[in-house]
């Protein structure tokens, strides 16, 4: 017969249900916070990275866009002859004045050089006689994207549904509007790009395009926004929505003296045109010159990629909102007089 001790020891060999359920328990509750902490980490690294990311192209396009506009500004008039007959246009719509002409000269430059949209690329000035530039046409017709099949009208929820902007601001650093344009690697490391299809008009998906993304592989946007200046928030920079930074003056940099707010040219069909092709416009009113001034972003939706903004309602002549969404990542790249 086996001794009462021996028994004993071989009934403690295992454990019993509840002790491993209590085990379980404790081993779930330690994964659960290790995730927790995990992905924490991996959250903050994504959006440290995307700050990085974005702090680099503000320097890198900053400069670019700076650049461009300065040039475009001293252009002489009339230029190569391809621009002849846009460059009338324009001085006609300007109320034959050369010096509000050259303003909306630069502007119409710019658009072109730092385009938003593929249709912005291919039509610079929605039909007007202002050819795209080579670059892009030979960039993107191969892959499928002309005039005849990139949308008209961009997309009612560009933070969800288009690379399209990223893809142009990545483009036009490439190329370079003033001196070598970068390369990829000057940008960043390859994470921060992904191969992406562009909706075309039929609703299929076009050959992919290199996009810019952020940390979480989402595409960057692009605008170039208008913040609308005066003599109440020139010292608020509350006031600004975006930028959340200081703005010597109350005009557009590029337009330092208020052409565009002349009671002599507001009215005029040149006016419309311009409200309409480029961005909205304020009465003078017998005051300063007062007008919305471009300052371009460069922004992400961040994890929920949610974008607190429209980056397609530049022209609208109501005064632009600022980001609704906390979660946002945006380098404004406010440029000084």
């Amino acid at each position: 017969m086996m001794p009462a001790s021996m028994r004993g020891d071989r009934r403690r060999a295992g454990f019993t249900l509840i002790e491993m359920l209590v085990v379980l328990a404790i081993i779930g509750v330690l994964a659960s916070l290790s995730a927790v902490a995990v992905f924490r980490l991996i959250g903050t690294q994504q959006n440290a990275n995307t700050k990085s990311e974005l702090s680099r192209l503000e320097a890198a396009f900053k400069k670019a866009y700076r650049s461009a506009a300065d040039n475009y500004s001293k252009e002489p008039i009339p230029v190569a002859a391809s621009y002849q007959s846009a460059y009338s246009t324009i001085l006609t719509r300007a109320g034959n004045d050369r010096l509000r002409a050259q303003v909306i000269w630069t502007k119409l430059r710019l658009r072109r050089a730092f385009p938003m949209t593929f249709n912005e690329a291919l039509n610079p000035a929605d039909g007007n006689p202002v050819p795209p530039l080579p670059y892009y046409t030979n960039t993107l017709a191969p892959l499928g994207y002309t005039a005849a099949t990139v949308t008209n009208t961009p997309p009612a929820t560009p933070a969800r549904t288009s690379p399209e902007s990223s893809v142009c601001l990545l483009l036009a650093l490439e190329r370079g509007e003033d001196g070598p344009g970068l390369q990829q690697s000057d940008l960043g490391p390859s994470a921060f790009f992904k191969s992406l299809p562009v909706q075309l008009r039929s609703g299929q998906p076009g050959q992919p395009v290199t996009a810019m993304v952020d940390g979480w592989g989402n595409p960057l946007f692009f605008v170039r926004w208008p913040i609308y200046l005066n003599a109440s928030n020139s010292q608020n920079p509350t006031n600004y929505g975006l930028t959340g930074q200081p703005v010597a003056g109350f005009n557009d940099a590029d337009d330092p003296t208020g052409l565009l707010a002349s009671t002599s040219w507001q009215g005029t069909a040149g006016y419309a045109w311009f409200t309409t092709t480029f961005h909205g416009l304020v009465p003078h009113a017998g005051g300063p010159p007062q007008t919305y001034r471009i300052f371009p972003i460069i922004a992400s939706g961040g994890a929920n990629n949610q974008l607190g903004f429209n980056p397609y309602a530049i022209t609208l002549a109501g005064s632009p909102v600022g980001s609704t969404d906390a979660d946002d990542l945006l380098a404004t790249l406010a440029t000084p007089q």
